[in-house]
């Protein structure tokens, strides 16, 4: 699979660096050499292994990753950008940028990590070339590590998820600044204690009530992570931030409504047929579930008042109607094209297993993909219809 994926980055890297060959190099430099690296060590000393995400690596592996990327990063710039080198902190700055590339790697699994690891390494380098000042994201990296204690400590997300999660809440304060971190943390605080508080035992649910993993952080999230991306390109401060807020609005909308509406034992049907569901299957959506949505998208649009000068209630009601209307897609597409699976006892479950064949949708399209698909279709839809308005 990596074969097939690092051509991808490479020609993004074609077209959003055309000019600068140089950054292009290092970004795939760094894919060569440390990840390959990092894989021949890794064979040669199979010792202290772990595994994050399925692929096993070995910390020796890991700890090869992080002094080649150090290298080629500091002799790189020395070489193509050497007025890089004469900023403040630069040298703690190259460290963190090392770590987070390490992360990144030891984060991806069949092949992933070709995809990754050159696009991170492309936001670190173009954050140095339009002078965004990385002082507070050093800070934001510190902060990083004391969430992943504390999200392990309390099971509000697995490892894989928490370092997710803080490598996404760091590359928002690095590109963005602080402030639009608070949409983010407050998706993420919200849905961890509302699966706590209303957790029941619904064996169709996907996730209800679980710690979250990786890829689940990043489809709720991955709209976030592509809009700060954008951002480096396009300035608009004030478009992105209401594509911050709706993304957000989205995602909270949805998981509000997927754990209070399962935790309420009302009637539950599904958005398409119309007819009785079976309570956790995506599609479905009840009275308790649908306010949920409602209150959800109220609340991360609300906070548009506390971080966007000039946001009035016209904004306000933009962003709460994408919200909810984000909880209304995802059921359609759930319903629609997500895998269903029914076991010989004629129990609905979203769940794959050797006992269940597949009832209706798609294997490959499970709730992760749900989430991501009508976040972006919304985003990218309040993209089109705000990008001239604003």
């Amino acid at each position: 699979w990596g074969i097939c994926l690092f051509p991808l980055p490479y020609a993004l890297l074609l077209v959003l660096i055309p000019d600068q060959p140089w950054v292009i190099f290092v970004c795939m430099l760094l894919l060569a050499i440390s990840d390959g690296l990092a894989s021949i060590v890794g064979i040669l000393y199979p010792y202290k292994t772990y595994n994050l995400t399925g692929d096993k690596k070995s910390l020796v592996g890991s700890f090869t990753f992080l002094l080649s990327s150090y290298l080629i990063l500091f002799l790189s710039l020395n070489h193509f950008y050497p007025a890089a080198l004469h900023m403040p902190f630069i040298t703690i700055w190259l460290v963190i940028i090392s770590i987070v590339l390490t992360l990144v790697e030891a984060l991806g699994s069949k092949g992933w990590d070709n995809f990754f690891i050159p696009l991170t390494a492309l936001l670190f380098v173009k954050g140095l070339l339009i002078g965004l000042s990385y002082e507070p994201a050093i800070v934001a990296f510190v902060l990083g590590v004391f969430f992943i204690l504390v999200a392990l400590k309390f099971r509000l997300l697995n490892t894989s998820g928490s370092i997710t999660a803080a490598l996404l809440g760091f590359w928002i304060v690095y590109t963005q600044g602080a402030s639009l971190l608070l949409p983010l943390i407050a998706f993420f605080g919200s849905s961890a204690v509302i699966g706590k508080v209303f957790k029941t035992q619904v064996e169709a649910s996907f996730n209800q009530g679980n710690p979250r993993n990786h890829w689940q952080v990043l489809c709720n999230g991955g709209s976030y992570l592509l809009i700060s991306f954008a951002s480096l390109w396009i300035v608009h401060d004030f478009l992105w931030s209401m594509l911050f807020l709706v993304s957000m609005a989205i995602a909270t909308a949805d998981t509000w409504s997927s754990e209070i509406g399962i935790y309420f034992n009302k009637k539950t049907i599904d958005i398409i047929t119309w007819k009785a569901s079976t309570k956790g299957i995506s599609g479905g959506i009840s009275l308790p579930g649908t306010l949920a949505a409602a209150l959800g998208a109220l609340s991360i649009a609300s906070l548009g008042f506390l971080l966007v000068e000039e946001f009035k209630f016209y904004h306000f009601s933009i962003i709460t109607g994408f919200g909810f209307a984000g909880m209304l897609l995802d059921s359609v597409l759930g319903s629609l094209f997500q895998a269903r699976y029914k076991n010989k006892f004629n129990v609905v479950s979203e769940t794959a297993s050797q006992e269940a064949m597949l009832e209706k949708g798609f294997r490959f399209f499970n709730n992760n993909g749900v989430n991501l698909l009508s976040n972006l279709i919304l985003v990218g839809l309040a993209w089109w219809l705000l990008g001239g308005e604003l």
